[in-house]
């Protein structure tokens, strides 16, 4: 059992600046995890007690980034979406976290162009110490992210060995290739291999299923997100089995229990829809059943009285009816009879001999009348179009003869514009249109597609024209684009050049400023917070426009002159003391050369009373 020495000796050791030690030597504990420059920290880090951390605070007072940030992005080595959002959705982006942002809520300063930083997260057992970390680096001018996963193992540790932060500036892994047990990893799957075989003893995969659990588990508002199934399935591997006699016994309970429940809920709710469903849907159908019943029964007994009303009226227009109806039946009989005696006459009228031959005779007639007529009619217009030839004749064959000439001239002009227009077409693209319409002399459909090719080929010549401008101008802008595209990654490899050498100039200035305070004596030797200060100051002198006083101000106004400040006081002191010194020596002086001056003193005469000693 754990004792309360054992739980707050990571406390003391922080206190008194030591690293926390583990206190089991049989398989792997937590001992510390830390941010460097990511998010809104600039270097937290956080201790476990005995392998357990709680952390407090108020709301967006980043818990759950520092959560995300040192406990499952590193175990799972992968910066996916899933695996940031503390809600286990994926709508998060690792480079938030990196790199600052315009937004009005973001309390961080978006102006600078390259933004490094670190995760990590220590193991110990024994004497033994394995770290997780990541390092990350996003920059605005091409917008790439590059992250690096990275162990350390044996006795180097964060603050003892290998130091993330140097004279303010973040420190990149290629700084560290010369720390032993350091390791940069080539890819995300290789550094998963070596947590795995590392921390478990096991592979990859055991590892992204327990990456998978906490992922699940580690949510908030766990009841909406947590996957059952899922968990269920992962922990029935993970677990031994329970007895089946005691999991059936369990779940008959539970069977039984669950059985009586459900029907206790069945039955009040059974009885809660009753009496709501009689309150509000059996009574008010039943009246409005009740009324609509009613409603007929009245209706038909007012329409009874109408109906026995109407009935005896009609029986009285059947009786006038009936008796009216009989006395047009026997008209009706009487004039049939008359009708059918007629009808007997003319049929015996038409059958006689002599009514047929009438009938003929007066067709016959009247057909002949109307074929005379017409054929007097025909023979009048024949007379007239017989003279009106006879006087035409000879105009028509003088014309016919002229026609005749002109169509053989015609012809032949024909025959000439169609070979001429074969020989232009071939070379106008139009023979398809040509043959098409030329034998049938189409000229409307040959003058129109000769249009449309006149203006298509004045267009093409546009085209052609600008097409020629085009190639001249894209040669150029191509040869423009070639020249700066050279001087773009000259100017890249440059920058990146004199950034490497700011760097270095940086870490070389922080490194002889933290030596020449450790040079100085003890009783004036600054403060490791203040050496800090100038080393922060450091890394951002590269935005200054004179480094130098910058850096000479802050270490006049941090040290020289709160040292000197009680020296100058007691240098005044005892320049008043050397000047009253001075002057008291001088009338002394003047004293004793007024004494040496005088040879012959004068005695000093004393009036005696003698009365009084008398």
């Amino acid at each position: 059992m754990t004792t309360i020495e054992e739980l707050t000796s990571w406390r003391v050791a922080a206190i008194e600046g030591k690293l926390p030690a583990p206190s089991r030597a049989d398989r792997w504990q937590p001992q510390r995890a830390g941010v460097v420059n990511l998010w809104e920290y600039d270097a937290a880090e956080v201790w476990y007690a005995d392998g357990r951390m709680q952390l407090q605070g108020a709301n967006e007072s980043g818990k759950s980034t520092l959560m995300t940030l040192t406990t499952l992005l590193l175990l799972a080595g992968d910066i996916s979406g899933h695996n940031i959002d503390t809600l286990g959705a994926s709508e998060k982006h690792f480079r938030y976290y990196v790199e600052p942002t315009d937004h009005a809520l973001d309390r961080r300063d978006a102006s600078t162009q390259k933004n490094r930083g670190w995760a990590w997260l220590e193991f110990g057992k024994g004497t033994d110490f394995f770290t997780l970390l990541l390092f990350a680096e996003a920059r605005r001018a091409d917008g790439t992210l590059k992250v690096q996963w990275c162990t350390a193992s044996g006795t180097v540790r964060v603050r003892s060995g290998l130091s993330l932060v140097t004279a303010g500036l973040v420190a990149d892994p290629a700084q560290f290739r010369d720390v032993p047990g350091f390791v940069v990893h080539p890819s995300g799957t290789a550094y998963r291999e070596v947590v795995a075989r590392t921390l478990y003893g096991t592979d990859e995969q055991w590892l992204n299923q327990l990456n998978r659990i906490l992922r699940v588990v580690r949510t908030p508002q766990i009841g909406h997100k947590i996957d059952l199934k899922f968990l269920t399935e992962s922990f029935r591997t993970a677990l031994p089995p329970i007895a089946a006699d005691e999991i059936n016994q369990l779940a008959d309970g539970w069977e039984q229990l669950q059985r009586l429940r459900d029907e206790r809920d069945e039955a009040t709710q059974a009885l809660a829809d009753v009496t709501e469903f009689s309150r509000r849907q059996w009574r008010p159908w039943a009246d409005a059943v009740i009324r609509a019943a009613a409603d007929p029964v009245a209706a038909a007994t007012s329409t009874l009285t109408q109906i026995t009303r109407q009935e005896k009226e009609a029986s009285d227009t059947v009786e006038r009816l009936t008796s009216e109806s009989a006395a047009l039946d026997k008209r009706r009989d009487e004039e049939g009879e008359a009708c059918r005696t007629a009808i007997a006459r003319r049929d015996a009228l038409q059958q006689t001999s002599a009514y047929e031959d009438a009938r003929s005779a007066t067709a016959n007639a009247q057909q002949l009348a109307e074929r005379a007529e017409d054929a007097a009619k025909i023979a009048a217009r024949s007379e007239e179009g017989a003279r009106k030839a006879i006087a035409a004749m000879a105009t028509a064959r003088q014309q016919l003869g002229k026609a005749e000439e002109n169509l053989i001239s015609a012809e032949r002009r024909v025959a000439s514009a169609a070979d001429h227009v074969t020989a232009q077409a071939a070379e106008a693209g139009l023979t398809g249109v040509t043959a098409r319409y030329l034998p049938d002399y189409d000229t409307a459909r040959l003058r129109q597609a000769a249009g449309l090719r006149t203006t298509a080929a004045n267009r093409a010549v546009e085209l052609i024209s600008l097409h020629g401008k085009a190639t001249e101008a894209l040669a150029k802008a191509t040869e423009q684009a070639n020249t700066a595209r050279g001087l773009l990654s000259t100017a890249r490899r440059l920058a990146a050049a004199r950034e490497t050498a700011v760097e270095n100039a940086i870490n070389a200035v922080g490194h002889s400023v933290s030596g020449w305070a450790h040079a100085l004596d003890e009783r004036i030797r600054p403060s490791a917070e203040v050496v800090e200060s100038w080393s922060s100051l450091v890394a951002e002198l590269t935005a200054a426009p004179e480094p130098s006083p910058v850096l000479a101000m802050a270490i006049n106004r941090d040290y020289l002159i709160p040292v000197r400040r009680p020296y100058d006081g007691q240098r005044v002191a005892l320049e008043n003391g050397l000047t009253t010194n001075d002057t008291e020596r001088k009338a002394l002086q003047e004293r004793l050369d007024a004494a040496e001056a005088e040879r012959d003193p004068r005695p000093r005469w004393t009036r005696l009373d003698y009365c009084r000693h008398g």
